[in-house]
C-alpha cells in the first residue's frame, strides 16, 4: 500500500516547490514532476490544501529534487 503526503522540495535552480509525494511500501519514493496547484471548488478548499500543506511541511521537512 502506498502512502502519499504534500512534500516540499528543493530544485537544482535554488528554489523551492511543494510537491505530492508517494512513499511505496518496501521505502520506494516518488513525486510529481510539477509543483502542485492550489485550486478548489471554494475558499474552504483552498483553506483545507493550504492547512493540509503546512501540516505536511511540519511533519516531512525538505528534500532535494532529483534524489
Amino acid at each position: 500500500m502506498s502512502k502519499w503526503h504534500y512534500q516540499v522540495m528543493k530544485h537544482s535552480d535554488d528554489r523551492y516547490a511543494i510537491h505530492e509525494y508517494f512513499e511505496f511500501h518496501g521505502g520506494a519514493s516518488s513525486w510529481e514532476k510539477q509543483p502542485t496547484r492550489i485550486d478548489g471548488d471554494s475558499v474552504d478548499d483552498i483553506k483545507k490544501m493550504l492547512q493540509m500543506m503546512l501540516n505536511d511541511i511540519d511533519r516531512h521537512g525538505v528534500k532535494a529534487y532529483g534524489l
